[in-house]
This record gives C-alpha cells, structure tokens and sequence, in this order.
C-alpha cells in the first residue's frame, strides 16, 4: 500500500518529459536511505521517484519512509511498502502501476544512481526513437561504497535492432552478437511502450530477463557507455551469495533457481510472443522453446529433483527429444540423478 507521496514543491519543469526512477527493496535497510538520496539528487528537470518495499522484516519500509518525509524538492515521490511479500515479478508490476513516467529507469535497492543518470536516458531516448530498453555501464563499489571496477561496459552505444527473422538466441552480455540481450534489471530503462505493450505476466521469477526478450520484440535494444550507476557488490544478495555458496547442494539450489527464472522469462514471451508477433514465423518459435526447455533441464538435480515441476520436465524431455537421440536424452538425465524418472517415462510411452 502507498504510506507516503509527495507532489514536489511546483518547481519541476513539465515542459520535458516525465522520467520515472524505481527501485524495489527487501532487506535492505542498511542501503536504503542512501539509495533513494540519490535518486533524489536527479539533476533532471521532471521526475517521479517511487520506492517499494517487499515487507521487509528488517525495516527497510520505515526507513524509506524516513528519507522519503525529509524531502522537500522538486520531484514526485511515492513510497510504497507491501502489506505481504510478492516477489520480485510480482512487485515489480506493482511499481510500474504506480509510475506514469515516459521512461522506468530501474534501479538496485543498494546501488547508487548518478545525479545525471534521467538526463543521460533522455537524451539517448530522444536520439533513438525506436529504443524501448536501454542499459548502461556501471562502477562497481563494495559495501562501504569504495570504488572496485566496472561492470556492463561497452565502447560506444550499441544498438540491437528488433527482432525480425531467423533462429531465437539468449545472452546477458552486451556485445555479444545475438538477435536477443536482456538489459540487466540493476542499470535498466524501460520506455512506457514497452511496459504497456501487453499485461505483465504473474510469478516472472526475472523481470530484467523477461522485458529484455520482450524489448526485442518490441523495438530497438540500445547500450551506453556512460557510467550512470554505482553497483554495489553486496555479499548478502541472492547472486552472490549462490555464487559463492560453500557446498555442493546450495550451489545446485542456486543454479536450479537461476534455470528456473530464465525458464519462466521464455514461457511468458513465448506464449505473448503471438499477440506482439503474428508475423513472427516457426523458427522463431521452435527457438525460443529449444532456449527454454534446455534451460529446464539444466535446472533438475537431486535431491527431490521434480516435485510441483514434474510436468514442466515431461515437456522440456518432449521438446528435446525432436532434436536428440534416446540415447543423449539418457546420458543427460544421468548426469543429473534423473535416469530412473526419465526411463519411467519413456516407458509409460509419455516420450517417444
């Protein structure tokens, strides 16, 4: 539910377009207030601010609401805190509902947005009209807020044309030559165009990877090289922490959850792709589902590999098996502790 929202003092400028900057939080108290003063410090002329938090039991919604009271200028501010967790899918839609700006720039609930960051995305919108996402690079600090390097950074801008033919393929990494690149969630911009190009979907595991494939549907991909955010590297985030987890079982929780998000990012495009794409043909389809069947199977390890996804992995097996022998299909499932429930269902005629 909103707990606070501030019209401004009536010095915006509404002469220029409006520009949203968002970030959602969960237990991020210690970050918090730094991270919405910077959004604060938007050196743009006309701004919406909106803050949420995912009912943090740490009390990150409290101080949000502290930072949020203490403000007294020009730009919009909206302070949102959830009654019960949504997750972060979920929540996201919840925040894009609350902001009616021309761009959602999309920031880390510990991360720090530099002063010029709307004037940076507005002139780069301006100058790339058919743009509908844009990333931009960023320096990366630790927690204490020191510099470390950079992350997300390209030479010059670089712009991904949309979609329009041939094979489906999938990177996170700018510059790689691919027909589709999600922009990272933590330096993102998203255009209203493409947030209202269709309802989003409920239970989106990755709302970065999710409107990264739909932007490319949509229109033009573009890149920046500008620096418009400091990233902190938090040891206590989900990434990090599973990346650097102590034991084999955490690290295949941490992979599991990673497979599932891209899985369900692809299904939601796949299955909105027909209302933002008649034209698209069958290839498109077929690669897209390959990307998510063989992001499923990659997903499964014991123990307990199946569970509530049981019917997601018969599926995934049908999709694959197109493409591979019985044989392939076996030495997959054994490498993952899954022989004995793939020769079940291969017996019971379920894959062909």
């Amino acid at each position: 539910m909103i707990r606070y929202s501030y019209d401004g003092n009536g010095r915006a400028d509404a002469s220029l377009p409006l520009m949203t900057i968002h970030a959602m939080f969960y237990n991020q108290a210690r970050f918090a207030r730094a991270t919405l003063e910077s959004m604060l410090a938007q050196t743009y002329g006309n701004v919406e601010v909106v803050v949420s938090d995912d009912c943090s039991p740490d009390g990150t919604g409290e101080v949000l609401l502290d930072a949020a009271r203490s403000y007294a200028g020009p730009h919009r501010v909206v302070v949102n805190v959830n009654e019960s967790n949504m997750g972060i899918g979920d929540h996201f839609a919840r925040v894009t509902s609350l902001s009616s700006g021309l761009w959602h720039t999309s920031l880390g609930g510990d991360d720090l947005a530099e002063p010029g960051y709307l004037h940076t995305v507005a002139e780069y919108a301006k100058r790339h009209p058919d743009a509908v996402a844009i990333g931009c690079a960023a320096a990366t600090i630790d927690e204490e807020g020191n510099p470390i390097g950079e992350a997300y950074a390209v030479d010059r801008p670089a712009v991904y044309l949309r979609y329009e033919s041939g094979p489906a393929t999938w990177s996170l990494n700018p510059g790689d030559d691919v027909a589709i690149v999600p922009v990272t969630g933590c330096v993102a911009s998203y255009s209203r165009r493409l947030l209202d190009a269709a309802p989003f979907p409920k239970g989106i595991m990755a709302e970065d990877a999710f409107l990264g494939f739909r932007a490319a549907l949509v229109g033009d991909v573009l890149f920046i090289p500008e620096k418009c955010v400091r990233q902190r590297i938090n040891r206590a985030s989900v990434m990090r922490a599973g990346k650097r987890a102590g034991s084999r079982a955490e690290r295949k929780k941490f992979r599991r959850r990673m497979s599932a998000m891209t899985f369900t990012a692809l299904s939601a495009v796949l299955e909105e792709a027909r209302l933002l794409r008649p034209d698209l043909d069958a290839e498109f389809t077929k690669g897209i589902s390959r990307v998510a069947s063989e992001s499923l199977l990659e997903s499964f390890h014991l123990p307990d590999p199946l569970g509530r996804n049981y019917c997601k992995y018969k599926m995934a097996l049908e999709d694959v098996r197109k493409d591979l022998s019985v044989l392939q299909i076996l030495r997959h499932a054994r490498a993952r502790g899954l022989l004995a429930e793939t020769v079940k269902l291969m017996l019971k005629g379920i894959i062909q």
